[in-house]
């Protein structure tokens, strides 16, 4: 009896850990370098195209970075993807800036 109480212990702790995003499946961090694009569809929206062939659409560039809403802009970033959010604009994956600055040259 103690046994099967004990497995049934363990399974449960089990199921719990695999449920708990933050522990299994840590946020996942973007960063990089690329330039921010202006997309007129939909209303309009930047997004960011990194020197490795992702596009990422930034979430709050418009709220915590305005001065990076410049068509062709050079710049390295950081992130990390919002896997809670849906978007229209149906161009790359959307993520939320930590950091952004300007590449010179």
């Amino acid at each position: 009896m103690r046994t099967a109480i004990l497995i049934l212990m363990i399974f449960l702790v089990l199921i719990l850990l695999i449920n708990c995003k933050g522990i299994l499946n840590p946020e996942e961090k973007i960063s990089g370098r690329g330039y921010v694009i202006y997309q007129s569809i939909e209303g309009g929206f930047y997004e960011i195209a990194d020197y490795d062939g992702d596009n990422y659409v930034p979430v709050n560039i418009k709220e915590d970075f305005p001065e990076f809403m410049e068509d062709s802009l050079r710049v390295k970033y950081e992130g990390e993807k919002c896997e809670d959010q849906a978007s229209i604009y149906m161009s790359g994956i959307l993520i939320k800036l930590r950091e952004i600055h300007k590449i010179e040259g």
